[in-house]
């Protein structure tokens, strides 16, 4: 999907991502976080370290990806996005 959006409608990418990086990047954090706390999971040699690995980051990644990427769409439909280059000038 990003790379249509990126290929297909640079404006529409440039002006989402140039906007809304930090949502973006808190969304990316989580996914990272999730694959993090599944290898941790399974590889830890102690149980603390396995607990550790399922409930603290299993919370961070459960609440942080539908948080930000909701916060992301609710940007983007509420028009809190703008169009056009940093001027206000539309291409």
């Amino acid at each position: 999907m990003l790379v249509v959006l990126w290929t297909g409608f640079p404006s529409a990418f440039e002006a989402i991502f140039s906007t809304l990086f930090i949502p973006l990047s808190l969304a990316a954090l989580g996914i990272v976080l999730r694959g993090a706390g599944f290898a941790f999971q399974h590889t830890a040699r102690r149980a603390r370290g396995r607990a550790l690995a399922e409930t603290a980051l299993r919370r961070w990644r459960r609440s942080s990806r539908p948080f930000f990427m909701g916060t992301v769409v609710g940007a983007i439909a509420g028009g809190r996005v703008p169009v056009g280059q940093r001027d206000g000038r539309s291409r």
